[in-house]
């Protein structure tokens, strides 16, 4: 099952590469991931759907690592919070917000919270 959800993960980046050269680029979606905590995401309309899509993707990126034992998140941990360590590491690194945003956000969250010791099942 580990082998399929880290070739998952590896789909989920080439496919990021693929798309146009800057359609998953950190800076293109730095500031609709950042109207997720906006008034403006909370309003209906295309600002809603991208900021709700950031969330969703970041989720997605997150349950992987969780899954593969990469990420250790501290337990309670909200989903929204996942988006926040994302945030703070693209707001780290601007130098590098030509590069993929999945990338970016995969680092950002294993940084932010390694697994020093593999989990039992």
């Amino acid at each position: 099952m580990r082998e399929i959800a880290a070739a998952m993960l590896a789909g989920v980046l080439t496919a990021t590469t693929t798309v146009r050269a800057d359609s998953d680029s950190a800076s293109e979606m730095l500031p609709i991931c950042k109207a997720v905590f906006t008034d403006e995401a909370r309003r209906a309309g295309e600002a809603a759907i991208k900021s709700t899509a950031c969330l969703g993707q970041v989720f997605g990126i997150a349950s992987t690592l969780i899954y593969l034992e990469f990420v250790c998140t501290p337990q309670g941990i909200k989903s929204n919070e996942a988006l926040r360590v994302v945030l703070k590491y693209l707001d780290d690194h601007p130098e590098r917000l030509h590069e993929s945003f999945t990338v970016l956000a995969i680092e950002g969250l294993i940084s932010e919270w390694p697994c020093s010791v593999p989990r039992t099942r």
